[in-house]
């Protein structure tokens, strides 16, 4: 009789930590129903617009995929602007003035962004360089 009533409560602990977990997620998961636009092309736009510009807390996500509160409210800032018929172009610049240029998925090429643009190709070359006067030196021994 005991080990029913134990059995018991723990299927009702674990059934509330179920219910817990999945209320807590839900909270967190950015919901695209609080977007509603106007025309299939502005929320075509609008999601288009999400999946360019970078979460600034995340590491890598858009700001479609981040559940960060800054993402949330970067989010509210684009559909607002959207509503109100801002370009693409108008919508861009004001988050690249706000934020700089790591809003950005793909940042222009320019004195700033150099190194984004240039280090990869020279760590490559370089390492490319390195391994083959390491063979070299061994072909020699």
């Amino acid at each position: 009789m005991r080990s029913i009533t134990l059995a018991k409560n723990i299927l009702v602990c674990i059934l509330l930590s179920m219910l817990l977990f999945s209320a807590g997620f839900a909270a967190t998961t950015p919901s695209s129903d609080v977007y509603t636009l106007p025309t299939a092309a502005d929320t075509t736009r609008f999601n288009t617009l999400l999946g360019q510009f970078r979460c600034l807390v995340c590491q890598n996500e858009s700001l479609a995929d981040s559940n960060a509160t800054l993402a949330a409210d970067l989010r509210q800032q684009i559909y607002e602007r959207v509503l109100q018929g801002q370009s693409d172009t108008d919508i861009r610049r004001y988050l690249v003035t706000r934020y700089g240029d790591y809003v950005l998925f793909e940042p222009p090429f320019t004195l700033n962004t150099t190194a984004l643009w240039i280090l990869p190709f020279l760590l490559v070359l370089g390492g490319s360089i390195s391994l083959c006067i390491l063979i070299q030196r061994r072909k020699k021994a």
